[in-house]
């Protein structure tokens, strides 16, 4: 089931999905995997009244609704379960070190400030990724301005004139 905004409990979502159809509930446990954890709640705890708090279902919750029973059963799921997340953290992790490679190398198509004059660094800003930045933000990376010889007010922005396709400068 989808998570959206609104909240989803794990009684309703057993709801929605039928119910726990079996004639003693007391043989019925209700399981779920969350981030290499494995929490189990008695059906019967689950549906009565104040007996537990809501339990609210977080994206990637996995839900097993077990009504024979069989623990052998549940730890094989939960084992295939925690091999799949780690497999997947593995890849992910991998992704990420890629990346982090690229950066350092300079493989990344991505924006730059150039920053220079009377600061105490000048050289090139690499631009937040799927962020916005500030002047004061570039100039807070390359130092500053020159404590002596910069003057405040004579601070010029640059920028290439996004509505003329010549690209000149304005």
């Amino acid at each position: 089931m989808p998570i959206t905004l609104t909240p989803l409990y794990l009684d309703e979502a057993i709801t929605e999905a039928g119910g726990v159809a079996i004639s003693d509930p007391t043989n019925a446990t209700v399981r779920i995997y969350r981030d290499d954890q494995s929490y189990q709640i008695p059906a019967t705890k689950l549906f009565a009244k104040n007996d537990i708090p809501k339990v609210l279902l977080h994206n990637g919750d996995r839900v097993f609704v077990d009504t024979e029973y069989s623990v052998e059963l549940a730890e094989g799921y939960m084992r295939q379960e925690l091999e799949l997340a780690k497999f997947q953290r593995d890849v992910l992790e991998e992704q990420r070190d890629i990346f982090k490679t690229r950066v350092s190398m300079d493989a990344v198509s991505r924006d730059y400030v150039y920053v220079f004059g009377e600061v105490k660094n000048q050289g090139r800003w690499p631009l937040p990724f799927d962020q916005y930045a500030t002047l004061a933000d570039a100039m807070f990376e390359q130092g500053g301005i020159q404590p002596v010889t910069g003057n405040p007010r004579r601070i010029y922005l640059l920028r290439k004139n996004r509505d003329t396709a010549s690209g000149e400068w304005g």
